[in-house]
């Protein structure tokens, strides 16, 4: 089942119970009941506040743990049960729970936005546990009042393939977006790497590209290295265009100079676009370095076996042993 399909199927749950009307108010358990279920719901959400979510399968259902280990797992800041509505003879209950989330707007991050999360319960031998139904996408999901959603179009028990569908330009509809790392991708550097030069004036560009269904604003973080600039053509970028991001450097001197990091943060996406500045390094000859040379004699110095100028070279007889003659 893919990723898409397990939010489509938790998600439906929550509009269902929604569906139920007044009549889910006066629907009370008995107290030793609910007070179970609300025993077992902590624990699976607490685990997701905790990041701990081997030990939130310690209460799935097992023919449901394949579903829950290939679920988006996301961290929850806290939780609250809100709503609980009890079928088959208290066999069986739907739960929901509210959750902080972030909204993602035009105008920017929205925090802690009260997000309606929903889930199955039944009980197994006198104890509850998480559950999910399998889908059909030829029966689609049934949600009350509301009918079926997400029912596909089969022939002979198969899902017929539909093409698939995008916006003028190819960008995505808002209606494929599945979580804030898929917005992210939309607006991105047409290079995140570049080389220049380290011992005389160098300007390179690189482009922003945009398929975010909207208008984003760019923010330069400052530069910090002597020399070194950078400058956007534009605030803001529209959808399916290009900002140019100038970047020029200014050596004050030569030197071998390690890396940089240019920052531009996204607005709504809340992302950073990080550019690597990287430096050549600069002939030897560009650093003025003395060279280490042997200093000649002086003139009038003597030195042993070199006859210089005005020099005498002396020679000394080398006298033969006497013989030890009797």
């Amino acid at each position: 089942m893919s990723m898409r399909l397990i939010c489509v199927l938790l998600a439906a749950s929550s509009l269902a119970m929604f569906a139920q009307g007044d009549a889910a108010i006066f629907n009370r358990a008995p107290a030793e009941i609910e007070d179970a279920l609300r025993a077992r719901v902590s624990t699976f959400y607490q685990s997701h506040v905790d990041g701990k979510f081997r030990q939130a399968s310690q209460v799935v259902a097992e023919d449901s743990q394949d579903t829950f280990f290939a679920a988006d797992k996301p961290r929850y800041k806290s939780f609250k049960i809100t709503h609980i509505n009890y079928e088959e003879n208290f066999t069986r209950a739907k739960v929901l729970v509210e959750v902080p989330w972030e909204l993602l707007t035009p105008l920017g991050v929205i925090n802690t936005v009260p997000r309606p999360i929903s889930s199955l319960w039944r009980l197994e031998n006198g104890e509850w546990f998480w559950y999910v139904i399998p889908y059909d996408p030829c029966k689609g999901i049934e949600v009350g009042s509301f009918g079926t959603m997400h029912k596909e179009t089969c022939v002979d028990g198969k899902v017929v393939e539909k093409p698939q569908t995008s916006s003028p330009g190819g960008i995505p509809n808002p209606s494929d977006w599945m979580t804030p790392g898929t917005i992210q991708k939309m607006i991105r550097l047409s290079e995140e790497r570049i080389l220049i030069s380290s011992h005389k004036p160098t300007s390179m560009a690189v482009r922003i590209e945009s398929k975010f269904p909207g208008e984003a604003t760019l923010q330069l973080d400052p530069v910090n290295m002597p020399g070194l600039s950078a400058k956007l053509a534009a605030a803001k970028i529209a959808s399916g265009e290009s900002v140019a991001l100038q970047v020029a450097y200014d050596p004050p001197s030569p030197q071998r100079n390690p890396d940089q990091e240019i920052r531009v943060r996204v607005n709504p996406t809340g992302q950073v676009l990080k550019l690597t500045v990287a430096f050549d390094a600069p002939p030897a000859k560009l650093f003025n370095e003395p060279i280490q040379r042997k200093a000649p004699p002086p003139p009038d110095a003597t030195v042993p076996g070199v006859q210089g100028p005005g020099q005498t070279r002396t020679v000394t007889p080398v006298k033969s042993p006497k013989s030890n003659k009797k």
